[in-house]
């Protein structure tokens, strides 16, 4: 439906799935993972760094497969 529907074509496949991601952007589709919206949110004032950069570390605590930076800042 991305793809092809021009109703997404400003859409983007969220997903921490390395291969699916690859995929995706072998299809042309824009993609996103967790720490990159996480990102966007403390760019646009919707979190702190701190405040991201501890909910990301609270995922991979409980076994989800995100990329979490070394330090707030890099958010």
């Amino acid at each position: 439906m991305i793809r092809t529907n021009p109703v997404f074509s400003q859409s983007f496949w969220i997903t921490d799935d390395r291969d699916a991601a690859e995929y995706a952007k072998r299809q042309g589709i824009t993609t996103r993972d967790t720490m990159g919206l996480i990102s966007e949110g403390v760019q646009d004032g919707c979190c702190t760094p701190d405040d991201g950069f501890k909910l990301l570390e609270e995922m991979a605590q409980l076994g989800r497969a995100v990329r979490v930076p070394r330090h707030p800042s890099e958010l």
